[in-house]
């Protein structure tokens, strides 16, 4: 049987300065191995707005050296243009806007002007998809 983890609203370290708390954000539900999760999206980015849209996916991650899981999305957002340089906490959710790829920090990671972000996940969550392997995992709105 599987069950929904508690939410935690994470606040994050962004545009190389706060990002304070999600204003304006979606509960999304990421399931791995049967097992629910409540991750946070930012609908005030572009990005977070965009990656909305394309759910429902499944998707499958991959570590990026020691400090990222990311996944490939079946198609690119439609970035034209992003915010700011950002800073990463573990747990933060964005979009690397070269490659056209899902990225979930590990770890920190210092500012960057490629990556947009999409929003947060609980450290239960971050914990379960470090752990998940090559398991489909899945996403959709609650």
């Amino acid at each position: 049987m599987s069950f929904i983890n508690s939410s935690l609203k994470l606040s994050m370290i962004f545009a190389c300065g706060t990002w304070g708390s999600i204003a304006m954000a979606q509960d999304v539900i990421m399931t791995i191995n049967d097992t629910k999760y409540v991750v946070t999206v930012d609908e005030n980015t572009a990005a977070g707005k965009l990656f909305l849209e394309v759910l429902p996916l499944s998707l499958n991650f991959e570590n990026f050296g020691s400090n990222e899981r990311i996944a490939y999305l079946p198609h690119k957002l439609d970035m034209n243009s992003y915010e700011e340089p950002i800073s990463v906490k573990r747990g933060g959710m964005t979009y690397y806007v070269p490659w056209g790829n899902l990225a979930v920090f590990r770890k920190s990671f210092s500012c960057s002007a490629d990556l947009a972000p999409l929003g947060a996940m609980s450290e239960e969550a971050i914990s379960a998809l470090e752990k998940s392997g090559s398991a489909d995992v899945s996403f959709k709105l609650k």
